[in-house]
């Protein structure tokens, strides 16, 4: 189940943590709107290529588990004051 956690991580800083669930929610998501983007932009052409890729990649991810290994299971990305992927934590 999904638990979206939000806390300080750092002086004046807001940080979102994502677990390994959620990352492969938001992966999902991610790739369906790349396969889209690539498809618009080659006007089909490169369409069924990027999809093939994007599988694969999501497949793999899937596989893992998420974007981060077992040992730092939750994704830190901050969003205040400006947004950046921070990495994966304990």
């Amino acid at each position: 189940m999904p638990k979206l956690s939000e806390g300080g991580c750092g002086f004046l800083q807001r940080c979102l943590y994502f677990s390994r669930s959620e990352q492969l929610i938001i992966l999902a998501g991610g790739g369906a709107a790349i396969v889209t983007v690539i498809c618009g932009v080659t006007a089909l052409l490169g369409c069924a290529a990027a999809a093939g890729l994007v599988a694969a990649v999501l497949q793999w991810l899937s596989n893992r588990g998420g974007a981060c290994p077992k040992s730092k299971p939750r994704l830190k990305w901050r969003y205040f004051p400006t947004p950046a992927v921070q990495g994966c934590v304990a």
